[in-house]
């Protein structure tokens, strides 16, 4: 099973995610994706896996309602290279399972389950 984390080891509900991972004994591929920014087929991608738009993949908490009032008027494509510039604002942590090409946003760490 190859799984992949969007890491970021500040979050409490990431790193709770990748704890529930260990003790499954899974290993999956850790992303810091504020280091390693997805790029935006990957952003896409990672969309169609968790049946969102890519408007669905941003923290909006995390940008100025200035900033979401001007990102939201973007098509998926530019928005996606938005997202990949502005990594802290993407959603997390997602971990994707390619074995069947599922991904879940884990907020509560627990939505794991819904993919292992």
């Amino acid at each position: 099973m190859a799984l992949t984390i969007y890491h970021n080891p500040k979050c409490s509900k990431s790193r709770k995610t990748l704890e529930l991972l260990h003790e499954e004994s899974k290993k999956p591929k850790i992303v810091l994706y504020i280091e390693e920014a997805p790029t935006s087929d990957d952003i896409i991608d990672i969309a169609k896996m968790l049946s969102l738009k890519v408007e669905d993949l941003i923290r909006s908490k995390d940008i100025s309602s200035s900033q979401i009032k001007r990102i939201k008027s973007l098509d998926s494509i530019s928005l996606a290279k938005w997202i990949s510039i502005n990594s802290f604002a993407l959603q997390r942590p997602i971990v994707i399972n390619y074995s069947i090409k599922k991904a879940v946003i884990c907020r509560p760490p627990e939505k794991l389950y819904e993919i292992l």
